[in-house]
């Protein structure tokens, strides 16, 4: 039987997250089904009361297959993600691995979508899902997006299309795969991406790491399709579908951003530009700056000015990013 290690990170979101494990042990029905999920959880130093909604909330009706790190410190996206990793490998050999957002809840039959896409296609080294809006009835992202290095502005392959014509996308050529939902084979995961550039990363141990820990929250999706490797591809697997709250994590709520979206969001942009088209900092910089600032002020979210500010300058100053 084929087994599927699944990542989520939890930090002060605990219905979302056990919403989100709800529908991950849908996966599992029927019980005949060739795969078998183990799922990792870290909660990232959330507060009292969420970490121990959590608690109370754990272990789920006849799910023996659940298993959490509670850290004493938030590590962020790409760092509470490699943790996971490290466990699972040093506890298992699955044959995929998952990682996904803790606003996401998976529809039926999406992992055995996966899976089918997976063994289909061995040179494929990262799947993603078809993202459906909260609606439940519109398109997010067709599995990726696609960016312009130039003004760092991304589109979603798809966004907006009724999901009933989802048999009617055509298949896009996406930069990078959305990161809610990234999918992987899991001898993949070492062998087919190269060495993460970690300048201003936080270390914890010297465990191979799969994403990059520069990128404390956004971003982490791009640089790994920088370093995958010229063999390797990576596709969109149409019918594993997942409905896709965003901005959970970070506080924001649609058009209402929050102060930790818009400084990391802005940092990472910046990383992302230094490390792989330093040329091209130059014209990105206040390109974005002046772009990020008209969005926010004509959305009325004008007050989030400051930490797009904050961002570029603790990027040129090389200041650790703070707690937000």
């Amino acid at each position: 039987m084929m087994s599927i290690a699944v990542s989520v990170i939890n930090h002060n979101d605990a219905a979302a997250t056990i919403e989100c494990l709800d529908s991950l042990l849908t996966q599992l029905v029927p019980a005949d089904r060739p795969f078998k999920l183990d799922i990792f959880i870290v909660d990232n130093a959330s507060d009292t009361r969420d970490r121990r909604l959590l608690e109370n909330r754990l272990p789920l009706p006849g799910s023996d297959n659940i298993h959490v790190a509670w850290l004493d410190r938030n590590l962020g996206f790409s760092a509470g993600h490699n943790r996971n990793i490290r466990d699972i490998f040093e506890g298992a050999t699955p044959d995929f691995v998952w990682l996904l957002n803790n606003d996401c809840i998976v529809k039926a039959d999406c992992a055995a979508h996966l899976v089918e896409c997976a063994t289909s296609s061995p040179q494929t080294a990262i799947w993603g899902a078809t993202l459906i809006e909260p609606d439940d009835a519109t398109i997010q992202c067709a599995g990726g997006c696609t960016y312009n290095t130039w003004i760092s502005s991304f589109r979603q392959l798809g966004h907006g299309t009724p999901l009933e014509k989802l048999s009617e996308l055509q298949r896009g050529d996406p930069d990078y795969i959305a990161g809610a939902s990234l999918f992987f084979p899991a001898p993949l995961v070492k062998t087919a991406f190269h060495p993460a550039h970690m300048e201003g990363a936080r270390r914890h141990d010297s465990t191979p790491l799969l994403l990059n820990e520069a990128f404390f929250l956004y971003f982490e999706e791009l640089d790994l399709a920088q370093r995958l490797k010229p063999e390797y591809d990576m596709r969109w697997c149409r019918q594993a579908k997942i409905v896709h709250s965003g901005g959970k994590a970070t506080g924001a709520k649609g058009r209402i951003r929050s102060a930790k979206a818009e400084y990391f969001s802005s940092l990472g942009a910046l990383i992302f530009t230094k490390t792989y088209f330093p040329n091209r900092l130059w014209i990105m910089m206040p390109a974005r700056f002046i772009a990020k600032c008209i969005q926010l002020i004509f959305t009325g979210n004008v007050r989030f000015v400051r930490y797009v500010a904050r961002a570029y300058v603790d990027f040129i100053k090389k200041t650790t990013p703070p707690e937000l």
